[in-house]
């Protein structure tokens, strides 16, 4: 259950929320009638007399890029987007095959009068493959 508090107004109150009273309401009118602090002015302010400090983050920040630029072009040596098809197509070939021996092993076990899993006991094979 919630506790009691002291809201400054010499009066208790069951919880600390509250529905709005007048003296709430003021309190939030003057809150919204203050002028607006933009962030942006904040961080040019900030930036005027410290040029120094920018100039050595955009040049950490350049590094980073090369690097990043160096990793990129090692990566397309090292796997060729031709090679990577070659793999993609004989995984389609593959998954083809083997969906083809799916059918096939079902259609015997239909006329057997088996499941799909004893087929694959009686032929060896794993079932997970």
């Amino acid at each position: 259950m919630a506790e009691k508090v002291d809201m400054g107004h010499g009066k208790s109150k069951k919880s600390s929320f509250c529905t709005p009273t007048s003296e709430n309401r003021q309190i939030s009118r003057t809150r919204l009638r203050q002028p607006f602090k933009s962030p942006v002015l904040k961080s040019d302010k900030s930036s005027e007399g410290c040029d120094e400090p920018q100039g050595t983050y955009i040049d950490v920040l350049k590094e980073k890029i090369a690097k990043i630029d160096q990793e990129i072009d090692e990566l397309g040596i090292e796997y060729s987007e031709d090679e990577l098809q070659i793999h993609i197509d004989k995984l389609h070939e593959y998954n083809e095959i083997k969906d083809t021996g799916q059918l096939l092993l079902g259609k015997i076990a239909e006329i057997e009068g088996k499941t799909t899993k004893m087929m694959y006991e009686e032929y060896g094979l794993d079932i997970e493959d």
